[in-house]
């Protein structure tokens, strides 16, 4: 790849709702990026994808468009169980990569993804979308001109309406990694990134609070976790998947004040009456990072044009993963985890 490059060509591997998403993205809204390809064992919806976007090929299997030679870069949006193997298979065919968070759903996977990409000398970035949401760009921004001081403490929220947006949540649940590695590891991320420090220590809780077709899941909808870090700090992350809104937000405590990051109110519109008052919250996702989710491709895709490289790597994915992998051994064993330093 030369210096610098005026366009990058990017196959998208996976094309469900968050890949299709990010092709949408790179159509539309991401600068010096041309989709030239799209993948997805559904040969049908690759073909529907490509001709809605214009796209010139589609594949019906990763392995065909990573043969591709027409393509620089590759966006991964498969399921979490892939990631790794996708990731591996992308860096020995030479493609840089941009790949949904997590990187693996294992540790040693999620090294082995990293050493791959190492090797081939190539770039990754995970898709931890809040570190480019304007609101968490600002806070770090306040953090490193000193605004509170020091960071003591950090306390992250993260509470997403699974069970009332999508029914009853079964088939993305059973393909999501669970409360730990689907949704907390965003908070995970932030608490590496905006306090400056490794989590040492974990030591979790989970439980399933929701009504019984909830319990029949197999899974947890709520989950607490404290985290030690390696300098003595403290910070706690809490998540639910049964509120019928969308809030994430985040509170650090420092030596010369508070930092807040994020709010319920989905728009500036306050209704007062003699029902009470009413603020709208958040309704889902995309309206709360929508903005966040296209600064990270543009990031991706201006780091490769300028011979860069991207500032959330493979390394960062590996990290926030066994932050989770140990709040789920915590929240198993009941005792807490210390992490292994990498």
């Amino acid at each position: 790849m030369p210096k610098t490059k005026s366009q990058i060509s990017i196959g998208v591997i996976g094309v469900g709702q968050m890949g299709r998403i990010h092709a949408e993205h790179i159509v539309r809204r991401v600068h010096q990026a041309r989709l030239v390809a799209v993948a997805d064992v559904d040969a049908k919806r690759a073909q529907a994808v490509a001709e809605a976007l214009g796209a010139p090929r589609w594949y019906g299997s990763p392995e065909e468009l990573l043969q591709d030679k027409t393509i620089d870069a590759v966006v991964i949006v498969t399921s979490t169980d892939t990631h790794a193997d996708m990731i591996v298979a992308a860096a020995k065919a030479g493609k840089d990569i941009f790949c949904e968070k997590p990187i693996a759903d294992t540790v040693p996977d999620g090294r082995r993804a990293q050493a791959a990409v190492e090797r081939a000398g190539v770039r990754c970035q995970i898709g931890f979308m809040r570190r480019f949401d304007p609101a968490y760009v600002t806070a770090r921004k306040q953090l490193d001109d000193g605004a509170i001081g020091r960071p003591l403490m950090i306390r992250l929220c993260g509470r997403d309406p699974t069970f009332y947006r999508r029914g009853k949540g079964t088939a993305f649940v059973k393909t999501s990694g669970g409360i730990f590695l689907d949704m907390c590891i965003h908070d995970f991320d932030l608490a590496r990134w905006l306090m400056g420090a490794e989590v040492s220590q974990v030591f979790a809780k989970v439980a399933t609070l929701g009504p019984p077709e909830v319990h029949q899941l197999d899974t947890q909808d709520s989950a607490v976790a404290l985290l030690t870090y390696s300098d003595g700090r403290l910070g706690v992350a809490e998540s639910s998947l049964l509120v019928p809104w969308y809030d994430i937000r985040t509170e650090l405590v420092g030596t010369k004040g508070t930092l807040q990051v994020g709010a319920l109110e989905y728009q500036p519109v306050t209704v007062m009456s003699a029902a009470g008052i009413i603020e709208p919250g958040i309704p889902w996702f995309m309206e709360r990072f929508g903005e966040a989710y296209v600064a990270e491709l543009q990031h991706f895709i201006s780091a490769l044009a300028s011979d860069q490289v991207p500032a959330v790597n493979a390394g960062d994915g590996v990290a926030a993963l066994a932050i989770s992998l140990a709040a789920l051994q915590s929240a198993e064993t009941g005792q807490p985890v210390n992490l292994v330093a990498a």
